[in-house]
């Protein structure tokens, strides 16, 4: 049938949908064990949420220059773990990396986009 896709939505239905969808995206990081320092190093274990409130020293490092990843459109840096030869990848978002997401959303004629934080509101986890 003309104009219905093989799941049975109506595809005027489908880009109507669109004008009513907002991209989420999370405005916090998170952070892995890893393997070694490189983007993509197998992960060794859970990730956890990396607030960038609760990392400031790290973006007041006049050294500190993340990799852009591309393939994400995420940020990343890699620290030292422990002292047991793993590390530590860090992902998130900048600027940079939310450009492309946020043109996503425009090209896609999304209704817009929605951020939202963890561990940004003092007195609070």
């Amino acid at each position: 049938m003309r104009g219905v896709n093989p799941f049975g939505t109506r595809i005027a239905d489908v880009e109507r949908a669109a004008e009513r969808t907002i991209l989420g995206l999370p405005f916090y990081g998170m952070v892995w064990p890893v393997s070694g320092p490189g983007i993509g190093a197998p992960s060794l274990g859970r990730g956890d949420t990396w607030v960038p409130r609760r990392n400031l020293r790290v973006f007041e490092d006049k050294d500190f220059a993340p990799e852009y990843n591309t393939v994400e459109s995420v940020e990343f840096y890699a620290v030292p773990g422990e002292d047991d030869g793993t590390w530590n990848a860090v992902y998130f978002d900048s600027p940079r990396s939310l450009g492309p997401k946020l043109a996503l959303a425009n090209d896609r004629g999304l209704a817009g986009a929605g951020l939202w934080g963890t561990g940004d509101t003092p007195g609070l986890p």
